[in-house]
């Protein structure tokens, strides 16, 4: 017996062609690009079709642009800067061109210099995998744009750049973007098709009345006061230290002046919170770590299954940063959880609290805003 959707899925599940390992991501077959993506093509094809809170979220984007003028002698210059800094700093922006519908892109290692950064690159490489899907189904015009892969984009920049984070309450030219994983058809289509299935027998009715948490450890201790800046007596970029995070250990000296430690140390006192950390990715001393464990605050990493299984088995799920602002939001909120997003000093794509009102989500609307320092979790 054949099940005709059942072998769509299988198909559209990746989406290159044969070729280089490591060139994957420029590479879309155009089988999976005709035929894996009906609402994208159709939508592409057809002009006002797409819903209109996209249309809002690229005007919010570009409003401050407004006026603003950049030739090509701009974009030339600020590729040198960057083309000079990369040695050093190890993450810069990408330039990506289209000319006559053909794709041309920065030098992927001198971009993002993994020895001294620890990026990869991903989301240059997602985004431009999402490039190449669009102008397979539908021809793109000329395009000159910088696109960072970085998670906590601040410094000024003399042109535009698209990224996934900037600083909150200051849009200066930066342009959000979707995050990686959303960019990656085959990465949303795993992941919503195991929500999608573990939900239908996940009512909210039968869910533990709690917020539930798992991760590691990716924040580095916050240099300002957070009570402060969660009252706004202190500016955001008190707690940014640079471009790239740091590398700073926690230990039992600085672990409550990180988000994500704060949250699992609460769970011990509010009993409707059930967090833990499942592992490290930030360096942590051993005598921290064994102060968790001896209360009970760690766990095992799970596998997707088991994960997203005991997600939709509570009411409650929260987004809190790590090293930029947190992503799982958008999947978060196909779960039917309830879901809290953590303010902290980036902001990201769709989301409000800094916008007077215009993004697409907003607060005690679409998600319950938490402070930066949690104190108002209870």
């Amino acid at each position: 017996k054949i099940y005709p959707m059942a072998m769509r899925t299988s198909a559209c599940m990746f989406p290159w062609d044969h070729g280089d390992e490591d060139e994957k991501f420029e590479r879309v077959s155009p089988f999976f690009a005709e035929c894996c993506l009906p609402v994208l093509r159709r939508r592409l094809n057809s002009e006002g079709s797409e819903p209109l809170w996209i249309r809002q979220e690229v005007d919010r984007m570009l409003e401050p642009l407004q006026g603003q003028k950049w030739s090509t002698g701009d974009m030339d210059a600020y590729f040198d800067e960057v083309t000079a800094a990369a040695p050093s700093s190890g993450v810069t922006p990408c330039r990506i061109r289209i000319l006559d519908n053909e794709l041309y892109h920065c030098d992927l290692s001198a971009s993002c210099d993994a020895d001294v950064s620890g990026n990869d690159c991903s989301y240059i490489k997602s985004f431009i995998h999402a490039l190449v899907i669009i102008k397979r189904l539908r021809p793109l015009p000329d395009l000159d744009i910088f696109v960072s892969p970085g998670e906590r984009d601040r410094q000024p920049t003399p042109v535009p750049v698209f990224t996934r984070h900037r600083v909150r309450g200051s849009h200066g030219r930066y342009v959000l973007l979707p995050q990686e994983w959303q960019l990656r058809f085959e990465q949303t289509n795993k992941y919503r098709a195991l929500i999608d299935k573990l939900g239908v027998f996940k009512k909210w009715k039968d869910r533990r009345p709690v917020l539930r948490w798992r991760g590691t450890n990716s924040n580095d201790p916050m240099k300002c006061q957070m009570k402060a800046v969660s009252q706004r007596l202190s500016p955001w970029t008190d707690c940014i230290e640079d471009d790239k995070g740091g590398d700073h250990a926690q230990d039992l000296s600085n672990w409550f002046q990180t988000p994500r430690g704060l949250l699992v140390f609460l769970s011990q006192f509010i009993d409707a919170v059930d967090a833990k950390f499942t592992g490290t990715s930030k360096p942590m001393t051993a005598d921290l770590w064994n102060f968790f464990q001896a209360r009970n605050l760690t766990e095992s990493h799970s596998d997707h299954l088991e994960y997203w299984e005991e997600a939709l088995g509570a009411k409650y799920a929260i987004d809190i940063m790590g090293n930029g602002d947190g992503d799982r939001k958008y999947m978060q909120l196909l779960t039917g959880n309830a879901i809290l997003f953590h303010e902290n000093p980036f902001t990201s794509w769709l989301v409000g609290g800094d916008d007077n009102g215009t993004a697409a989500l907003q607060p005690f609307v679409h998600f319950v805003p938490v402070s930066f320092d949690l104190s108002d979790l209870a």
